[in-house]
């Protein structure tokens, strides 16, 4: 049953794992910093 277990949450951690790789993939940023500020802006691009 242990065995069961550890095969179980080790499955669990490797697909989350992949979900957010893919994610991150998925989305590029958008910087931007205006020529009066010094403060720079991101922004989340999604495809």
């Amino acid at each position: 049953m242990n065995n069961d277990f550890t095969l179980s949450f080790s499955t669990i951690r490797k697909t989350t794992q992949s979900n957010a790789l893919l994610t991150g993939q998925l989305t590029n940023y958008y910087l931007y910093q205006s020529s009066s500020s010094i403060d720079t802006f991101t922004y989340p691009q999604s495809y």
